[in-house]
């Protein structure tokens, strides 16, 4: 039993306002008993109005749902958008809260990434260049050595990443051949999976300045100067040291060593212990380094001068040499 106003091209005689019946577009009057001012409609005109009821809800209910994904977007680096919902609606945090918060934080360069079509979300693979936390969880996965070289022992493994995806799922895109600085979580210690305490906050593009936020977030100092090379041929190392400003330490390692003066010595002129006259500058001529020990610096607007023969013992390369045409 339904009470209809509507609109129809005749009147059922007796009703007046609202005996009026539904138009013809939906149904004829012939079909209708009016009595009363109370309409009586077959039953599947009950379904049919029933149905157009729960249509005209549910395209209220998507309107609301668009409008308020709409007003919920957040932009995040780079081309497109992260349509955040409910679920999505954390505040931005620095990349200092996400390294503190992270349980693995690394520098990797990514060598492949494996979408496949209808996945929302793909893992990708990462040449580690450098691991500023969680080193002994990597070694583990890795099952490499860990402890306190367990950083260099990572150093150029390749290792598997999840829960990367587009940015408009409020995820992090990655690109082959880029480098960034990966923020991960080891759910029961088995694999890592990308962490996001933010909209695509789980991948960060590299660059000195965010490593040096990273290193600072763990409570590292910054680093000292290079100390000067070990050997002046044929190989030695250098070392620079920092400090960690944490009473309970700190994630990472506190010196750093790399090569230098790998040119092999034989053939080579130490020009500081050439006593020969002909040999300019002199002794004299050269002030050690304040600032780089065993190093040293030619006193301005001193020339370097060095016989050919002692660079050269071989012989002069011919190809230097100038070459004269004779004519005639």
């Amino acid at each position: 039993m339904f009470l209809l106003q509507c609109k129809t091209r005749k009147l059922v005689s007796g009703v007046k306002g609202r005996g009026r019946c539904l138009s013809s577009w939906l149904l004829s009057t012939e079909n209708t008993v009016c009595a009363g001012g109370a309409m009586q409609t077959p039953a599947w005109v009950a379904a049919s109005l029933l149905l157009l009821l729960v249509l005209a809800a549910r395209a209220e209910a998507v309107d609301a749902e668009q409008k308020s994904e709409d007003e919920g977007q957040i932009e995040v680096a780079g081309e497109g958008k992260c349509k955040a919902g409910e679920s999505h609606k954390q505040p931005h945090l620095s990349l200092t809260t996400r390294t503190q918060r992270a349980q693995v934080v690394f520098y990797g360069f990514v060598t492949r990434v494996y979408k496949k079509r209808g996945k929302r979300t793909y893992p990708a693979e990462f040449f580690v260049v450098n691991v500023f936390k969680g080193a002994d969880l990597m070694a583990s996965l890795l099952q490499v050595d860990g402890g306190y070289g367990g950083v260099y022992n990572l150093r150029d493994k390749r290792i598997n990443v999840t829960n990367f995806g587009p940015r408009e799922d409020c995820l992090s895109p990655l690109e082959e051949q880029r480098t960034f600085i990966i923020l991960a979580n080891a759910p029961g210690g088995r694999r890592l999976r990308a962490r996001y305490d933010h909209p695509g906050g789980a991948a960060v593009q590299w660059s000195k300045e965010n490593e040096e936020v990273v290193w600072s977030a763990l409570g590292w100092d910054s680093w000292s100067d290079w100390s000067g090379c070990s050997a002046s041929c044929d190989g030695g190392t250098q070392e620079r040291r920092r400090y960690c400003l944490h009473a309970k330490g700190c994630q990472g390692y506190n010196t750093e060593r790399r090569q230098c003066n790998f040119f092999s010595c034989n053939g080579t002129l130490d020009v500081l212990h050439l006593q020969d006259k002909r040999y300019k500058p002199t002794q004299f001529g050269w002030r050690e380094s304040s600032t780089r020990p065993g190093s040293w610096r030619a006193v301005r607007n001193r020339p370097l001068l060095v016989h050919t023969r002692d660079i050269y013992p071989g012989g002069f390369p011919e190809e230097f040499l100038a070459t004269h045409h004779s004519t005639t």
